[in-house]
């Protein structure tokens, strides 16, 4: 099998497309955080926000927080169609994930978006993180609707 170079920084990496230099580079959230939003706590289990309003989901699952040097890997993702890097965010965001759901559900594009990028971003790392898990894809649950983007179940 040929070695990749890491999408970061250019130098001869694992399988996993991102050297281990880089990958402690990543903006990892902290292990300390809010079991229901995931913002970062001093204390605790839930932050006040969540407590005095609950959201309407149970809980985010996320590896990383929006930052550099990820911002950039997400960007050529989505607007260079880099798609093997699907497999890298979708590995992330795997290994994070409890496997306690019963589906997974990517947010479906609009047509018009669609075709300009030419796939699904979210389905496709969606893909990865249900071959990892196990629990199941359901790519055509939900569909664009409307100016807001409002989701209707089948």
């Amino acid at each position: 099998m040929l070695s990749q170079s890491c999408v970061l920084c250019g130098a001869d990496g694992r399988d996993d497309q991102i050297c281990a230099l880089c990958e402690a580079e990543l903006p990892w959230l902290a292990r300390d955080r809010c079991a229901v939003c995931a913002l970062p706590l001093a204390t605790g289990a839930v932050c006040g926000a969540c407590l005095d309003h609950p959201p309407r989901y149970a809980r985010i699952v996320a590896p990383f927080s929006y930052g550099y040097p990820l911002d950039a890997v997400i960007h050529t993702y989505k607007y260079d169609a880099r798609l093997a890097h699907a497999r890298l965010l979708g590995s992330a965001l795997a290994a994070a994930a409890t496997r306690d759901a019963d589906a997974i559900i990517a947010m479906p594009l609009s047509p018009a978006r669609l075709a300009e990028r030419g796939f699904n971003q979210a389905l496709e790392i969606a893909r990865v993180v249900a071959r990892a898990t196990g629990i199941p894809l359901l790519p055509f649950a939900c569909r664009k609707q409307g100016v807001l983007g409002l989701a209707r179940f089948r």
